[in-house]
């Protein structure tokens, strides 16, 4: 029998204290902005303010958790976020709203093995490559 893993998405530092002492496997940094308002308008959604300055609060207060941080979908500036992601601290990574395999090779390709990789498979064109994409 498996275990559900839980993620805790928050910058806060009470509730993320919190979170820690209750052993919630990720605490993630939210930092998907690009196109986010987009496609979420109309909807009852909460959009973050996180920032990259967030990595490193969160590394400090965080003593059981692992650091998940959700990046941009891949993106003309994509290795500089991402290598900043991974240089502030972050445990593992999530890449959302991909389509493609060309995109989760890019991201699997800048991350380069330095931390764990989620791949958030969010849209229909992911869903429906499934098989390719975890054959990478």
């Amino acid at each position: 029998m498996s275990s559900l893993e839980y993620i805790f998405i928050s910058n806060d530092p009470f509730q993320i204290e919190c979170a820690d002492e209750c052993s919630i496997e990720y605490i993630m940094i939210d930092l998907e902005t690009i196109g986010k308002k987009e496609r979420q308008k109309n909807f009852d959604t909460l959009i973050s303010n996180h920032t990259i300055n967030d990595i490193y609060s969160v590394r400090n207060i965080i003593k059981k958790s692992n650091l998940l941080v959700r990046c941009n979908p891949i993106h003309s500036d994509s290795k500089t976020e991402i290598d900043n992601i991974i240089s502030a601290g972050a445990d593992s990574i999530m890449l959302p709203m991909f389509t493609n395999t060309k995109q989760v090779e890019s991201f699997l390709n800048i991350v380069n093995d330095r931390v764990p990789t989620i791949l958030l498979f969010e849209t229909p064109q992911a869903c429906l490559r499934i098989d390719s994409i975890i054959a990478l």
